[in-house]
């Protein structure tokens, strides 16, 4: 797959635009491309075939750059929320690397990782992940056993834990019976 990215040209709601599409370039084959933004800011990210990741935009350039300590990735996901990037990524062996904004507990770490990790973590307490999902400072995985768990930002009940308190690691989701 190759990667290809295209941006709003201008912002306005009378004469909305968009530039041409072009092949992101110093990216080898991708498996998967992960996005996020918040106005003019904003992250991309792909998993490559050979398992790793490159990211470009905010905080990495307008080139791609290999992110550290990555290796055997199966997907990728990434999300904003006012200015903050986080992105986190699955691991073929069913574990979990997050990095970015940790200002809501995005990352999963108990309070382990700075307010913005550059480097990945891992978040706590899951195992056998078989799908990581970021929202808008907050993040959510399913284990194999069918259990859902979410982090980071709970203003409005997105951790599910039937609080509005944020959460700083893995959190599991209250179904109603």
């Amino acid at each position: 797959m190759r990667a290809e990215c295209s941006a709003t040209a201008r912002r306005s709601v009378r004469q909305p635009g968009f530039s041409p599409v072009t092949t992101v370039s110093g990216l080898p084959a991708a498996r998967a491309v992960a996005a996020s933004s918040s106005g003019y800011y904003g992250i991309s990210c792909a998993a490559l075939l050979d398992g790793t990741v490159r990211c470009w935009g905010r905080g990495y350039g307008n080139t791609p750059v290999a992110v550290p300590g990555v290796t055997g990735v199966a997907s990728i996901t990434a999300g904003t929320l006012a200015f903050s990037d986080h992105v986190c990524v699955r691991l073929n062996d069913d574990g979990v690397r997050c990095w970015g904004s940790n200002n809501e507990g995005q990352l999963g770490t108990a309070g382990a990782a700075p307010p913005t990790a550059r480097t990945p973590v891992t978040p706590r307490g899951l195992w056998r992940v078989t799908g990581v999902y970021a929202g808008g400072g907050h993040t959510c995985a399913t284990q194999i056993d069918g259990a859902v768990f979410c982090w980071g930002s709970n203003r409005m009940g997105q951790v599910g834990d039937g609080t509005a308190e944020s959460r700083d690691v893995p959190t599991p989701v209250i179904f109603p019976r």
